[in-house]
Order: C-alpha cells, then sequence, then structure tokens
C-alpha cells in the first residue's frame, strides 16, 4: 500500500499529487493522511503493509516533524516532496533516507515514474 501524507495548508500541490496518483496507478491501494497525527497513527499500526510514504512537506516545520518519525519509515520506501531548495531544506531531507526527492512546485511526473519503477520493477 502507497500512503501520501500532505497536510491541508499545502497550496494544493497535495491534492495534485494524490490526483495524480489515484489517475495513474487506479490499482495500487493507497490511502491519503491529512495531519501529522493521521500519519503517526497510520504508521504506528502494527502489520499496516505500508511499503511506500510519499510525504509531502509543505514547510521547513513540518519537514523537522517528518524526520522526527524517522523510526517510524524504516522498512519503507520514502518519497518525500520538499517546500524549497535551500541548502539547510535539502541537507534536512537526505538525511531522511528517502527513494526520492522532489520539490513542492513539481507537475509530480517524476513521482509517478518513481512510484511505477518501485511497484513494477
Amino acid at each position: 500500500m502507497i500512503v501520501v501524507f500532505s497536510n491541508s495548508k499545502v497550496d494544493g500541490a497535495g491534492k495534485r499529487l494524490w490526483s495524480k496518483i489515484q489517475g495513474c496507478l487506479p490499482e495500487c491501494p493507497a490511502k491519503i493522511c491529512s495531519g501529522m497525527d493521521t500519519l503517526q497513527k497510520t504508521l504506528c499500526r502494527p502489520r499496516h503493509g505500508i511499503t511506500i510514504a510519499v510525504l509531502v512537506a509543505a514547510s521547513l516545520r513540518e519537514l523537522k516533524e517528518l524526520i522526527s518519525m524517522g523510526d517510524l519509515l524504516d522498512n519503507i520506501r520514502v518519497i518525500l516532496v520538499l517546500p524549497d531548495r535551500t541548502p539547510t531544506t535539502l541537507y534536512l531531507g537526505v538525511g531522511l533516507k528517502t527513494s526520492f526527492l522532489t520539490f513542492i512546485d513539481s507537475d509530480f511526473n517524476d513521482v509517478i515514474s518513481v512510484l511505477n519503477k518501485i511497484l513494477n520493477p
């Protein structure tokens, strides 16, 4: 299963990404978590079946919160959407041990390509 985290404060980026995933990968089970608490509860469930997490960080603060959940993301392929291209943001993003990094102003075609490669090796 794919889990997508996007805070509702994201300026439509999370909704665009979710729509693209649903449109391009309709056969793949996916769940959206619209808050940090929901994401944390989902990741803490035993046998959650999550193999891929697509995480949209709308701000540096959200990125730091996602990083603090690093242990919950063990054994899950992470695709991280960063809020900007500043050196600090990139440094923190790389530290999360992601499979792929992209940016919030992307068209997310790259995310769909990576998801396809992960799901269909």
